[in-house]
């Protein structure tokens, strides 16, 4: 019995100890609730406010990294990261295909704005981690695992929850403001894409409309897009394509920070145009205006260097009498100096020396103003002895280049024209051109044709000279002022043959008479100029001598 009440008061205690201690746990469990409860409703009240502070910090986090004031550093996108490769994922079309991106800015969108937003983002993850490793430094530690864990369990509690509440505030505005740019980058993009789309179209028509292809009257090739010089007289940048794109819409920042304009016709007004072929400089202004190719040839003596003699000076004569509505000047010094010999020669009564045979002459371009419009007219010559045979005229690769061909015929070389004169009585002395007409015409054609070029698409002049002197041989029959008749007295008198196959070769073609030696007006048949005039009238010109234009070329084979 006694050992039994012992029992029973042990269990009595044990239990009422059980009991007391659970009554203590809840109690410390109910303290710890309530607890909580208040410090996670002053972290959440805490985590707004830290919320709206992020946000406020993501506001202003943009601008200061835009402005290189945070601790991200901007890529700049500058001209020799576009020229190494690292703006554009795709090379250059175009003109600058074989020559790389130009050294120039890019446009801000979407290129440096796309940098940009990569140092915005990178610095707002920069910034979170930062603030979250700050927080946690300030907290204290314990090497006691248990502690360890209540620790970290306090500080999600006191500073953890503020800091994910600063965290997303700062992620949040960020955000939304990448979201922002990347849509207003999207639709300036798209903008742009147009402007350039229209620009160029608009261009293109221009460059079309006026036959503005620009020929290198050094290497003779021809292009649409010339390489500029920078207008900065200390740069010597070279620019190889202008048109619109990713370097600028309406005009182009150089890595000088010169601003350059804009497309070819923008560009010709201002800058210095280079041969993207031979990089040797082109006539002032090329590229905004029509352009005219007119290349002679013929036998050696058939009068070529006189036939471009007196059609400059005729064009000079029309314009010192009527500098209104006809100005003429030479763009070179090649130019410059034919000129000068021409009008010298022609208005003295003299004769221009014979060319000189060279291995690659140049060209000579020259401005004419004519109707309100300009017209670069470049005018080709090579000495006789390139045309002997097909061989030899294969360095002249302007002829490949030009749309129309002037063959000049000494009707003097024809044999019955030859026995002619020798019984005409007329002085001994005058020069009649060496070779055949037949041979000189097919050193070019043979070559222009071997080479793949099609010359039913070209136009020929036949020019016959010397026709003062060949009306004073056959006075009975002189030559025709019309091109009809120039060409049945050429087919009457030994020319057949040529007058025959110039009508296979050539869809297009026209005869001409000409006197170079004498000065004549602008409405005599025999006037040089006239020729040059159809010339520039078949590329859409305005007529150089006369108020109408002539009529055009005549076309396909006769019997």
């Amino acid at each position: 019995m006694h050992y039994l009440v012992i029992a029973l008061v042990v269990l009595a205690l044990g239990i009422g100890a059980v009991v007391l201690v659970a009554i203590a746990v809840w109690i410390v469990f109910v303290l710890t609730m309530r607890f909580l409860a208040v410090g996670l409703g002053i972290s959440i009240i805490t985590a707004l406010t830290t919320f709206a502070a992020g946000v406020v910090w993501g506001i202003w986090l943009p601008l200061r990294a835009m402005r290189g004031s945070s601790g991200t550093a901007v890529t700049v996108v500058s001209p020799a990261a576009v020229q190494s490769g690292q703006v554009f994922t795709a090379r250059p079309t175009g003109a600058a295909e074989h020559f790389g991106w130009d050294r120039a800015w890019p446009l801000y969108a979407p290129y440096q704005l796309r940098a940009d937003m990569t140092a915005v983002r990178t610095e707002a993850r920069r910034v979170v981690v930062k603030v979250v490793a700050a927080m946690w430094r300030t907290w204290p530690s314990s090497a006691t695992w248990y502690l360890q864990l209540v620790l970290k369990g306090l500080w999600i509690l006191v500073l953890g929850v503020p800091t994910f509440g600063l965290a997303a505030g700062i992620s949040a505005a960020t955000g939304l403001w990448l979201l922002l740019v990347w849509c207003v980058r999207g639709l300036v993009s798209g903008l742009q894409r147009s402007v350039m789309l229209a620009v160029r179209g608009r261009e293109a028509w221009r460059m079309k409309r006026k036959n503005a292809s620009i020929p290198c009257a050094h290497c003779y090739r021809r292009t649409t897009m010339p390489s500029y010089v920078c207008s900065d007289a200390e740069c010597s940048e070279v620019h190889r394509d202008v048109s619109p794109g990713p370097l600028g819409l309406r005009s182009r920042i150089c890595v000088c920070a010169e601003v350059l304009p804009m497309t070819v016709s923008e560009a010709a007004k201002t800058l210095t145009a280079l041969c993207p072929y031979c990089d040797k400089v082109l006539p002032p202004g090329s590229g905004g205006r029509r352009v005219v190719v007119a290349p002679v040839f013929g036998s050696v003596g058939a009068g070529k260097t006189q036939f471009l003699a007196a059609s400059l000076a005729a064009l000079r004569r029309r314009s010192r009498q009527d500098p209104g509505d006809v100005t003429v000047a030479a763009l070179s010094d090649a130019a410059s100096d034919m000129l000068a010999t021409a009008v010298n020669a022609v208005e003295s009564g003299g004769m221009v020396h014979k060319t000189p045979v060279q291995a690659q002459p140049s060209g000579a371009p020259f401005l004419i103003e004519r109707a309100g419009e300009d017209l670069e007219l470049h005018l080709m010559d090579a000495s006789g002895e390139k045309f002997v045979r097909s061989e030899e005229s294969r360095s002249l690769a302007y002829l490949d280049i030009a749309d129309t061909l002037i063959f000049l015929l000494d009707p003097l070389a024809l044999q019955e024209m030859r026995e002619k004169l020798v019984i005409s009585g007329l002085p001994r002395e005058i020069q009649v051109a060496q070779g055949t007409a037949d041979g000189a015409y097919g050193s070019v054609v043979d070559r222009l044709r071997d080479s793949g070029d099609d010359l039913r698409k070209k136009r020929l002049a036949i020019v016959l000279t010397k026709a003062d002197v060949v009306n004073a041989v056959v006075p009975d029959t002189p030559i025709p002022g019309e091109s009809e008749g120039i060409r049945d007295w050429l087919h009457e008198h030994g020319g057949d043959a040529l007058v025959r196959r110039s009508e296979l070769d050539f869809a297009q073609r026209r005869f001409f008479a000409v006197d170079s030696a004498h000065v004549l007006g602008p409405d005599s048949p025999l006037q040089p100029l006239r020729v040059m005039d159809w010339v520039v009238s078949n590329h859409g010109g305005a007529p150089l001598t006369h108020s109408e234009k002539l009529p055009p070329a005549e076309k396909g084979p006769r019997g």
